[in-house]
């Protein structure tokens, strides 16, 4: 009697183990994976060069944030006028999603919808278009207010600036093949503008004294008046104009 007990017992818990085991290996799948190119047109970013993104909206146009991202790498030359990337999205809930690139908050290209069910977990042939033409669209101008003599035309070059990398107190940081936009100013000149430009905040704007036959480069004049904590330029909302750089010439 005890070992026929103790037979039903065992056999009871290889069964439950059996059942559970054939349960675990029948649940549906709930993620998914997304794979694609996105072919970009126009100058990479030269400012927050890793920010531009591969994000899923749930909705279009977007209500909200996206519901997964992922940031693409940038390309080898980004002075090249088109860049193919590829991207690819992991544990992507199953359901229809909205593809969109983008620089941080703006939309560069619209990749369309995506769904992925139970029958379709991975979607790997996604291809579509973005342009960074959009981003470049701000300008900045201003006036200096000149003290000292401006050096030899024949051998030196003076310009205006402007980036949103990191400063450093004589330049711009994080720029190793794309320098920030700037302007050369003909000798004597009072005003500057500066076209083309990232709606983002410009970390400095600065005006410099190129010497041609040495090469060297000197700082003569930073909006603010500071090297070490230059003032700022928010070009987000719009353009900016009516700014004033003291510029001293050696």
């Amino acid at each position: 009697m005890k070992r026929s007990v103790l037979g039903w017992i065992t056999l009871s818990a290889l069964v439950l183990g059996a059942a559970c085991t054939r349960t675990s290996d029948t649940l549906p799948p709930t993620t998914g994976t997304l794979r694609g190119t996105i072919t970009f047109h126009g100058t990479w970013p030269y400012a927050g060069a890793d920010s531009v993104n591969l994000s899923l909206f749930t909705v279009w146009p977007p209500a909200g944030p996206p519901a997964q991202y992922v940031y693409l790498t940038p390309p080898q030359n980004p002075g090249d006028t088109v860049h193919t990337v590829s991207f690819e999205v992991t544990n992507v809930d199953l359901g229809t999603f909205h593809l969109a690139a983008g620089w941080h908050s703006f939309l560069l290209g619209y990749g369309g919808s995506v769904t992925l069910t139970e029958s379709t977990l991975t979607v790997d042939s996604i291809q579509f278009d973005a342009s960074f033409d959009t981003l470049y669209t701000r300008t900045l101008s201003g006036t200096l207010n000149l003290q000292g003599v401006w050096p030899d035309s024949t051998t030196h070059l003076v310009y205006v600036a402007t980036g949103a990398t990191a400063w450093n107190g004589q330049g711009w940081e994080g720029y190793p093949q794309n320098p920030p936009r700037m302007v050369v100013l003909a000798p004597g000149s009072t005003a500057f503008t500066l076209t083309r430009l990232m709606p983002t905040v410009h970390t400095a704007v600065a005006v410099f004294d190129y010497d041609l036959v040495n090469h060297t480069v000197t700082l003569v004049g930073i909006l603010g008046g500071d090297p070490q904590n230059p003032q700022t330029v928010d070009l987000t909302q719009g353009d900016v104009s009516g700014l004033t750089i003291d510029v001293t010439f050696p």
